[in-house]
């Protein structure tokens, strides 16, 4: 599935990023200049991201510069042995 992102500066295409339908298989985030009338597609950029962890991208209309929001989730692991449920 494509996800629009922005158009270029020449108005001749937009920038759309790819949202596979098996995120879990998606290691990558590619980034590609499709052309609106006949619908072909150009690779422009590979992010090292898998696209749950991004949000927000926007690309600058020349295509040089991209900001997004990189999310990533961490937590901690905790490990209780000798567990006795009858101690408060």
């Amino acid at each position: 599935m494509l996800f629009p992102i922005g158009w270029s500066s020449d108005d001749r295409s937009i920038f759309v990023m790819n949202f596979p339908e098996d995120w879990s298989d998606a290691a990558n985030m590619v980034i590609f200049r499709m052309d609106p009338v006949d619908g072909l597609l150009e690779q422009h950029a590979t992010l090292p991201f898998a696209p749950n962890e991004l949000k927000d991208i926007v690309i600058t209309p020349d295509g040089r510069t991209m900001v997004f929001l990189h999310t990533e989730t961490t937590s901690d692991i905790w490990l209780v042995e000798d567990f006795d449920p009858d101690i408060e």
